[in-house]
């Protein structure tokens, strides 16, 4: 996997606050290389075509595609915490951004819960060429928490002109079990409000080392980006190729 991948995922997970944590909105837009920190290389598994997930999230949660508990076809996908860790189990897809530009995007999607600790959210986020997130919304104003029937989920974004990437996914950040099925990525009009929770560059001068990682992380993704497709694939969850 390669390193487009990992830098994605680590930067989710670690310059977003969980939900109901106040939230600095300037803070929110430095660039996303200088809210990771120190970047540290993950290896990624397939779970179903199409999905990724972080090979040490493994020792602590169970991703598989699920056939006895779905809402619509043959299948659907859980996460399920299998240790007494709480830390994120995180399912993921990247596409690159080009039959999205200039739109606005909405990634929904089913999702039921038995969450003991924590919480769960779909998640998505828009990446530019500079190494900067452009938009990212994870449910931090409406997690999903404790037991749920079959919800359905949005989020809504703008993708702008100057982006290259779009990353998506379900998250579980605790304790317990969630499934997941029937997700979607379309179009839709102006007049469907976006959810966004983080968007946009700092407007503040970023410090000498941040703009190192930054430009670092933007040669990356510019050369991994060949790798990625244009649409997304198997968000019903139906084919195990």
């Amino acid at each position: 996997m390669n390193r487009f991948h990992y830098v994605l995922l680590l930067t989710l997970l670690v310059s977003t606050p969980s939900p109901g944590q106040k939230t600095d909105r300037q803070a929110s837009q430095q660039p996303i290389s200088e809210a990771s920190g120190q970047v540290r290389e993950l290896h990624f598994v397939s779970i179903a075509k199409g999905w990724v997930v972080a090979e040490e999230a493994l020792r602590d949660y169970e991703f598989a595609s699920d056939h006895s508990v779905k809402r619509g076809g043959a299948s659907g996908v859980h996460i399920k915490s299998i240790s007494p860790r709480s830390s994120a189990g995180v399912l993921r897809q990247a596409i690159k951004s080009d039959h999205y530009r200039g739109k606005r995007v909405r990634f929904s999607g089913y999702v039921r819960s038995e969450i003991l600790e924590g919480w769960s959210c779909l998640w998505m986020r828009i990446d530019g060429e500079q190494g900067y997130r452009l938009s990212l919304d994870n449910m931090p104003n409406r997690p999903i928490k404790g037991t749920t029937d079959w919800t359905k989920y949005e989020i809504v974004l703008d993708v702008p002109v100057n982006s290259i990437a779009m990353t998506f996914g379900v998250v579980l950040a605790g304790k317990g079990e969630v499934l997941a099925d029937d997700l979607r990525i379309e179009v839709v009009g102006t007049e469907v409000a976006t959810s966004e929770a983080y968007y946009g560059k700092s407007q503040t001068p970023a410090s000498s080392q941040a703009e190192s990682k930054r430009e670092a992380y933007a040669r990356r993704l510019l050369a991994d980006l060949k790798e990625l497709p244009l649409e997304p694939a198997n968000l019903d969850f139906e084919d195990k190729k």
